[in-house]
Parts: C-alpha cells; structure tokens; sequence
C-alpha cells in the first residue's frame, strides 16, 4: 500500500471529512465533541498547512 500527503485547504470536503471523523474519536472516548475553536487561517499557507493522506489501494473512507 502506497500512502500519498497533499496539502488540502481546511474546507475541502476531504479535511472536513478527517476533522469530524477525530470529532467523532472525541465523541467516543471523552464523551463529547471537541470544543476548541479552529480559525481556517491557521492551516493556510504560507503559516500553516492541512495534509489529507491517501492510501492506494485502502477502502475509500468516504463511501
């Protein structure tokens, strides 16, 4: 298996998939949602970064 990072804006809909996904991990083990306040900025260039990892030949996590 081949593990591909691409920097991604923070609202692309692959990020904001990983972001509520750890949201739900948080949900699971400390019983709620993670209530910290994330500006987008933060994660863009050239302060910043977001990198969404793909794995080739993985299950697509979308579907």
């Amino acid at each position: 298996m081949t593990l591909e990072l691409r920097a991604t804006a923070f609202d692309h809909p692959d990020a904001q998939r990983l972001v509520a996904a750890v949201q739900q991990v948080s949900v699971e083990r400390y019983g709620g949602r993670d209530a910290t306040r994330t500006d987008p900025a933060e994660f863009a260039v050239p302060h910043g970064l977001f990198l969404a990892g793909y794995a080739e030949g993985a299950p697509d996590a979308a579907g």
